[in-house]
């Protein structure tokens, strides 16, 4: 699809005056079919998808379509560092919930949002309400969603204790269920608290080494970006500056690549504190 991709944005801005319910349809393929979260969202993408978003919002029988365009838009949103605005499409997409498991996956998104934002009481509130209705669901995938997005939340306010026995239980669920892109994510936090907790370069280089693998095997780009990020951290640690930058230059074109901005901006701080912008 990614050879594609240029003709069939092509055919989505044609189709938004002639033909909306075209419109709505390319976009919803892309958005909902996976390809996005994989691959990530172009500028071009975000406005098509604003504008399917557009058609259906007054179209009582797309509610649920709404809904899930919503959330999407909200993950292009917040990867692009736009977290307030994030916020309020996340908050209208829960409000649009077609079942439990999206309700428990959107209230803990808000959440994390909220912690980002520096709102910790709502968004402690926000992982109450998550984890009461994960537990009352009886669901590991519901609970696995609240622990991976918790896990993020702590690491704004660097609690690193917080993020090991999140990233642990998310992990060993994970594994239970055979879910490898939620073992992936977990392992990213968990690699993380190895290094910059522990100082423990080399177990924090071999979690972010199976979230590379797992993302190749994927095809997740999502993934691989940050386990390179995370690898050319540990890299630095070790003192192996060569290893550093070769994946930090990966790191950068893939956000870059995805639309996640302030990732990017993550990686650009980081090559310039720690010397990997001088030739």
């Amino acid at each position: 699809m990614q050879r594609d991709l240029p003709n069939i944005l092509a055919a989505a801005r044609s189709a938004q005056e002639a033909d909306p319910g075209a419109l709505v349809e390319i976009v919803s393929r892309l958005a909902l079919g996976g390809y996005a979260d994989n691959r990530g969202y172009s500028l071009e993408l975000i406005r098509r998808l604003e504008a399917a978003i557009g058609v259906v919002r007054g179209q009582p029988e797309e509610q649920e379509r709404l809904h899930y365009l919503l959330g999407k838009l909200g993950n292009a949103t917040f990867g692009r560092g736009e977290s307030e605005k994030a916020l309020a499409l996340y908050q209208e997409a829960l409000a649009l919930a077609p079942n439990e498991l999206r309700a428990v996956l959107l209230e803990a998104i808000v959440g994390k949002v909220q912690a980002q934002l520096g709102q910790a009481a709502q968004a402690e509130q926000s992982f109450k309400q998550a984890y009461a209705s994960a537990r009352a669901m009886g669901d590991d995938r519901a609970l696995l969603v609240v622990l991976e997005q918790e896990s993020l939340a702590a690491s704004y306010v660097e609690d690193y204790e917080k993020i090991r026995e999140l990233a642990e239980k998310g992990i060993t669920i994970s594994l239970r269920l055979g879910d490898r892109v939620g073992e992936a994510y977990a392992r990213i936090n968990l690699g993380s608290v190895e290094l910059l907790h522990r100082g423990d370069a080399q177990a924090a280089l071999a979690h972010h080494g199976t979230v590379l693998a797992i993302g190749q095997e994927e095809d997740n780009h999502t993934l691989q970006a940050y386990a390179h990020f995370g690898l050319a951290k540990d890299h630095d640690a070790l003192g192996e500056r060569e290893e550093a930058r070769a994946c930090l230059d990966r790191a950068e074109a893939l956000f870059h690549s995805l639309g996640h901005v302030q990732d990017g901006v993550y990686v650009r701080r980081f090559r310039k504190e720690h010397r990997y912008d001088q030739a």
